[in-house]
């Protein structure tokens, strides 16, 4: 049978609980783990520790080993992945910026807008990228642009238009 993991905690109780009431909610748990190892009296298994964390047994695996490896520090590393750099870079926000703010060159649809990227910028270049990037750093202004013609006489900005009133402003026509 597999005896659980000995290892020698080198800061206090003091330091531990100092350390866990600095840290974000999602590395307290790995705080807390090393507090219920060094109250403990007799070594806990890693099943034993996940059952009073509240955690996965493979994530007590998982913090121990990085503690016995680097430390306090090594356990607090938080490594999160996912942030890709931007396809767009600064010189086609500022083109796009420029030709969304002038009425005279107004882009009907996102599609419109993805072929010029494309032909200027990042060939074959993805719908779906250009229609987030355009809402989340413009607002939804596409649509709403190619229903009138100029931009509101306030800070130029474009006048954005629900789908209610342009579904009610065509009713009328």
């Amino acid at each position: 049978m597999p005896t659980a993991l000995s290892f020698k905690i080198k800061q206090s109780v003091a330091e531990l609980k100092k350390i866990l009431n600095n840290q974000p909610e999602h590395l307290r748990n790995r705080v807390r783990m090393l507090l219920v190892c060094k109250q403990s009296t007799q070594v806990l298994s890693k099943l034993a520790l996940a059952e009073i964390i509240g955690v996965n047994h493979n994530s007590i695996q998982c913090w121990r080993m990085m503690y016995v490896k680097g430390g306090i520090g090594k356990l607090l590393e938080f490594n999160k992945g996912g942030h890709k750099p931007s396809l767009i870079n600064a010189a086609a926000h500022r083109a796009i910026e420029k030709r969304l703010k002038n009425p005279k060159t107004v882009f009907r649809s996102y599609e419109e807008l993805r072929s010029w990227i494309d032909e200027r910028f990042v060939p074959g270049i993805n719908y779906h990228t250009v229609n987030k990037y355009v809402k989340r750093k413009f607002g939804p202004t596409i649509w709403a642009k190619s229903l009138r013609r100029g931009t509101s006489a306030r800070m130029n900005k474009p006048k954005v238009v629900s789908k209610k009133s342009f579904v009610r402003a065509k009713k009328e026509k």
